[in-house]
């Protein structure tokens, strides 16, 4: 499983868990632990998308 894959399925047995909650306090814990989740699988496909991958050639600073 990719990583981004391995991380949005923390977030959805978040949300999962979200539904299930007996209170709303519990509730609003795990929404922000599926966002948080979600937001590092979106960073690990940013990570691994081609333009991040290829080095940008360095300025010329004029040092």
């Amino acid at each position: 499983m990719a990583r981004a894959d391995f991380l949005r399925k923390n977030a959805e047995d978040c949300f999962a868990r979200a539904q299930q909650a007996p209170n709303d306090d519990a509730r609003a814990m795990w929404l922000g632990m599926a966002e948080h989740w979600m937001e590092l699988a979106q960073d690990a496909e940013r990570a691994h998308a081609p333009e991040y991958r290829q080095p940008r050639p360095l300025k010329d600073t004029g040092a």
